[in-house]
């Protein structure tokens, strides 16, 4: 599929700044749970220093995936990438306090190299700085408008129970692949989250009530599905590791890791999504459940700083529920997951090279993406319908391939058990 190829360009050509952004995330959350749980005097110093380190995963993906994506000046054009970066924020800053995600990174980053390649280098320069700074004053005016449509989307939400959980769970979990948390804070610190009365003074929000020591409904419906989702992570992890290779693999393992000890699943999120965006139906699928398990079983788990394993730790509760329950969403995480991948395949079966001469019957089968496995003489295909009899001599029976054409059988032994076709 096309969305294949362009999914699998872009991951490729990002792989190191998911590995940098997923390092940044960890020491910025590990800033965020000193900050929260330890009596600092430069606590607002910290804060800062935390949100900078986050914003670096922006200036990552911009720099890197554009020094990958172009030829010629490489070095001086990823700057360049940068300097629109930087002037999207600043436009943006002039409206409001929110930073750029790594979303934006990302964008700025595509454009400055189709700019690059499809015009001079003096133009491109022109074209990107022009857009930049239009798309950055655009979006500093149109962000209070989106504030109030979430706001109007979080009114509707509040206050339904295990109905509020599950729905809030499907938006804030879609926002999260592209690092957007505005939807989040809403029912983390303000009303939409709850308010109660304690020690004199009126607390709203699902964090600061947790923080001013109250447990209950609230803490089960919008915090405590955060940590079964993080078991859902590990499931998911461990679908997509025996279909991953090599730098790929590792790139998992590091989001994973940082995912799981920081609590910021956005960057691993958008990971999958450049697998297949079939995947994030599973997410939001996993989601769902994650938090409408905890608001049934009332957990009453809560966190300040990014809700990671440290912190689950620190604030455990009912530890039976929390473990069963989290056991299962590891195995509904591994199995969702694994139908999807089987259905619907992933980018990352693009890598796979396959010689020249091999690449006719490759395309007969209806490309690498279509290919399942072989078993014995046989291949088992996604959809069969994507088989073209034309051009291979082939018998198909339901979703298994047979054929005595010589490339075929050498298409067999080529893919090998290495490559996971058997």
């Amino acid at each position: 599929m096309r969305i294949y190829n362009f999914l699998n360009k872009t991951q490729t050509s990002a792989l190191f700044s998911f590995i940098l952004s997923g390092i940044f995330v960890f020491a910025a959350q590990m800033l965020n749970l000193i900050n929260a749980y330890f009596d600092i005097e430069y606590d607002y110093a910290v804060y800062s220093f935390s949100s900078i380190i986050l914003k670096l995963s922006a200036y990552s993906f911009c720099f890197f995936m554009t020094l990958s994506g172009v030829i010629g000046k490489r070095e001086l054009k990823a700057f360049w990438s940068i300097l629109c970066l930087a002037l999207i924020d600043t436009a943006v800053k002039s409206f409001t306090d929110e930073n750029v995600t790594f979303f934006a990174g990302i964008i700025v980053s595509l454009f400055c190299v189709f700019c690059f390649k499809r015009f001079g280098f003096i133009t491109a320069m022109a074209i990107s700085t022009a857009a930049s700074l239009i798309f950055g004053i655009l979006l500093g005016i149109t962000y209070d408008y989106l504030l109030n449509a979430l706001e109007m989307l979080a009114g509707i939400i509040s206050e339904k129970g295990i109905i509020s959980s599950v729905l809030f769970s499907l938006t804030d979990t879609f926002l999260s692949f592209f690092g957007i948390d505005s939807f989040s804070e809403l029912f983390f610190y303000k009303s939409y989250g709850g308010s109660m009365y304690i020690d004199e003074k009126i607390v709203t929000g699902a964090v600061d009530l947790f923080s001013s020591g109250y447990n209950g409904n609230i803490i089960s419906n919008f915090l405590s599905g955060h940590y079964y989702m993080m078991f859902s992570v590990i499931g998911m992890t461990l679908a997509l590791l025996g279909e991953l290779k090599d730098t790929q693999r590792l790139t998992l393992i590091v989001l994973t890791f940082s995912a799981v000890l920081s609590g910021n699943y956005s960057i691993l999120l958008f990971y999958i999504l450049l697998e297949s965006p079939f995947l994030i139906i599973s997410t939001l699928i996993l989601s769902a459940v994650s938090f409408g398990a905890a608001s049934v079983l009332d957990l009453q788990m809560g966190y300040i700083a990014g809700g990671g394993i440290i912190e689950m730790i620190i604030n455990i509760n009912k530890p039976i529920y929390l473990l069963t329950g989290g056991f299962v969403l590891i195995a509904l995480g591994y199995f969702t997951f694994k139908f999807s991948i089987e259905k619907h395949g992933i980018s990352d079966a693009l890598n796979i090279y396959i010689p020249t001469r091999l690449n006719p019957t490759v395309d007969a089968l209806g490309g690498i993406g279509n290919i399942l496995r072989f078993k014995g003489d046989n291949l088992e295909v996604r959809n069969p319908k994507l088989v073209n009899t034309f051009s291979l001599n082939c018998e198909i029976k339901e979703n298994i391939v047979s054929s005595d054409d010589e490339n075929f059988i050498e298409l067999k032994d080529y893919l090998g058990e290495k490559n996971g076709y058997y």
